[in-house]
């Protein structure tokens, strides 16, 4: 189990650019055991394989709304 989530959403209307600024920069400063979860509802796909780094991408291209995306994160 971990012990901190850190929940970096990722809508339509998103830059890229910024996005993967910030998760690159989350991957470098982040401690041990850190879950990253990514709701993704801009269809984000993640030419990097963050996978493999412990990021878990959701897709949630049905929701529009920020808020929903948080809940769903953390449900």
């Amino acid at each position: 189990m971990s012990r901190l989530t850190i929940i970096i959403p990722y809508f339509h209307d998103t830059p890229t650019a910024a996005f993967e600024e910030t998760l690159a920069s989350v991957l470098v400063q982040r401690p041990d055991g850190v879950e990253i979860l990514v709701p993704n509802g801009g269809g984000y796909s993640d030419p990097w394989e963050t996978d493999s780094d412990g990021v878990e991408f959701l897709p949630l291209t049905h929701l529009n709304n920020p808020i929903d995306f948080l809940n769903e994160a953390i449900r």
